[in-house]
């Protein structure tokens, strides 16, 4: 049996172009506080020092999982410094 055929005579009811764009300008958390950028970065330095070594030590191997959150203004993809933090030669992410 043959399927119907639909003949569209107005695509425009039918479909909608994706808006393109976004993205916005690179985000500096830290504009003209370099001191607060010094602590949060050491901060973060000894956090991932600790997790590292808490991998080391455990008996199941070197392998671990850890959560990693975001300030809510970072949330956007353009922001996000995982590439940063998390060099991919060094880690997988998930």
């Amino acid at each position: 049996m043959a399927s119907p055929i639909q003949i569209i005579l107005n695509q425009e009811n039918f479909e909608q172009a994706r808006e393109a764009g976004g993205g916005g300008p690179k985000k500096d958390f830290f504009a003209g506080n370099d001191d607060a950028f010094r602590k949060h970065k050491t901060a973060l330095t000894d956090q991932l020092d600790n997790v590292a070594a808490a991998i080391e030590s455990q008996e199941q191997g070197d392998v671990g999982v850890i959560k990693v959150i975001l300030r809510r203004p970072a949330w956007a993809k353009s922001h996000r410094p995982t590439r940063s933090l998390f060099k991919p030669d060094r880690i997988s992410l998930v």
